[in-house]
């Protein structure tokens, strides 16, 4: 893939319906008041990012889905999600991004930051909030250490479009 990136889709089965609740989440909650925890590495060497781990921003909260927590709605300039992540070894990542998007999420970007480099990835509507989907990208972690992994919507839209499941970083090679 040019520049070292590579996207990939990959299909979550379709019967994830269920209805969705707002998890109590403090407006208080924000890079200043919480630092979050901190992601360690996994048994397969990766990194999952999950909404109870990061870091909230703006009006982002965490959602109850079905199938598991989301963060959302994603619909103001401010809204972020922060993972502090302890990176045992640098390398090349696949950043597996799962998220549920309407209509109104295709080709919306996702900025996704890693220490100090940004990428983005081009978001589609998967079949509406419930129906969860994983777009991957190819990405390189520079150094060791802890780094915080953020995203965030640069031109966010109004309503709830969509909600991010999870960021897992799966090593390469």
């Amino acid at each position: 893939a040019a520049g070292g990136w590579a996207l990939s889709r990959l299909s979550r089965p379709k019967n994830e319906a269920s209805s969705s609740a707002k998890v109590a989440s403090p407006k208080s909650e924000n890079l200043q008041t919480n630092q979050g925890s901190l992601v360690k590495v996994d048994s397969e060497g990766g990194y999952e990012c999950s909404p109870g781990l990061a870091v909230l921003s703006g009006d982002c909260q965490r959602l109850a889905s079905a199938g598991g927590d989301a963060l959302g709605p994603w619909n103001a300039a401010n809204d972020e999600a922060v993972w502090r992540v302890q990176v045992a070894r640098p390398g090349f990542f696949q950043a597996q991004v799962t998220y549920a998007g309407t209509a109104a999420a295709e080709g919306t970007a996702l900025e996704i930051r890693i220490g100090n480099r940004e990428r983005r990835l081009s978001l589609r509507d998967t079949g509406g909030l419930e129906q969860f989907e994983t777009d991957s990208l190819t990405v390189a972690v520079e150094r060791s250490g802890t780094q915080p992994i953020s995203l965030r919507v640069p031109l966010p839209k109004a309503g709830e479009w969509l909600r991010l499941r999870s960021i897992r970083l799966a090593p390469l090679g």
